[in-house]
């Protein structure tokens, strides 16, 4: 069964060795971003810095305990701002990807939250298609924005 929470300060590590593994499989992004936000998002970091901030998002899924899916974002001005979406490969294409974000921005919704926005590289057609699945629409066209490569900006109001 899988359980979908918030990050707990006890699974920090657990969530930094999943996302060590995770995001540096994830093909469609640059290799240098992903090996800077791999670098920066360590247990030290989030423990002192993030995890206390209220303007940090992070929620995770378990099975049996451990960490399969991972989506963490920040937050602002009534605006939850997904950075990324991270699936063990075991679990994916079993719709984790869909309750984790939905999980999400109900949890978010309830503290007045009224919008969430996610951006995607025009490629990543596995989450431009869970995306517009649940009810998000592109809202923007970005042109080499991150690593001077273009993006679709998507959003849903809450």
């Amino acid at each position: 069964m899988i359980k979908i929470e918030k990050l707990k300060r006890a699974d920090i590590t657990n969530a930094y060795k999943f996302i060590q593994k995770n995001l540096m499989d994830f093909p469609l992004s640059p290799k240098h971003s992903r090996v800077h936000w791999a670098e920066r998002f360590n247990p030290k970091y989030v423990a002192d810095d993030l995890f206390w901030s209220e303007d940090y998002a992070c929620v995770v899924a378990k099975s049996d305990g451990k960490i399969v899916g991972l989506v963490n974002g920040y937050l602002d001005s009534g605006i939850v701002w997904f950075s990324w979406l991270l699936i063990d490969k075991k679990f994916r294409r079993k719709g984790l990807g869909s309750q984790l974000t939905l999980a999400t921005e109900q949890i978010y919704k309830k503290k007045g939250y009224h919008k969430a926005v996610a951006e995607t590289l025009p490629n990543n057609t596995r989450s431009n298609k869970l995306l517009k699945k649940i009810g998000y629409v592109i809202e923007a066209k970005l042109r080499k924005h991150y690593a001077k490569q273009d993006y679709f900006q998507w959003a849903k109001w809450l």
